[in-house]
């Protein structure tokens, strides 16, 4: 028996009473594949992205806390802002006004989509990329911060870590709160 299955299988209790709070399926998987990742780093690093989640005993209870170090995600250097066929990214960005994070990271995916090739994957370091062009502050973790907003939001899909997609109530924010809240 490898060290890695000996470890997952004594932690198999703290694993399934932190799954208990999430009550989507989708969602324990993805908090599932948080832990077991935290357990052997290398076990899921082309998968969808998920929060970092880790567990700790606080006096017979769990709690949650996340990642502290910062990740270095290049730009892309290809990629063209400005979109002479369309809307620009910047113009995009002001009419939106995010007021936070959440809805910036909402923002640059929405924009990526729908501004630029339909076909075209939107990737974290296109995401990176925006919020270095408008000189937003970077999330200290971006592909984490993306996973986030996927879980607690349900603004975005990240399954696939190098096609994000913006979900129909990620389009719906933009759309009919974030830009009509703007007059636009």
């Amino acid at each position: 028996m490898s060290d890695t299955f000996a470890q997952v299988l004594s932690r198999l209790p703290q694993i399934a009473e932190a799954l208990v709070p999430f009550d989507t399926e989708p969602l324990k998987l993805e908090v599932l594949r948080a832990l077991l990742a935290s357990i052997d780093p290398g076990s899921d690093q082309e998968g969808p992205l998920t929060p970092s989640v880790k567990t700790a005993s606080n006096n017979g209870g769990t709690r949650k806390s996340r990642s502290r170090s910062k990740v270095s995600i290049g730009l892309d250097k290809q990629l063209d802002l400005s979109n002479p066929a369309g809307i620009s990214f910047k113009t995009f960005a002001e009419e939106a006004a995010p007021r936070n994070n959440q809805e910036k990271l909402l923002t640059a995916v929405y924009w990526l989509e729908s501004e630029r090739l339909p076909e075209a994957p939107v990737t974290v370091e296109q995401v990176v990329t925006c919020f270095n062009h408008m000189s937003w502050r970077q999330p200290t973790n971006p592909r984490n911060a993306l996973a986030v907003v996927a879980s607690e939001k349900g603004w975005l899909d990240t399954s696939n870590a190098s096609d994000l997609r913006v979900t129909i109530s990620g389009k719906n924010r933009v759309e009919h709160d974030m830009r009509s809240q703007n007059g636009r």
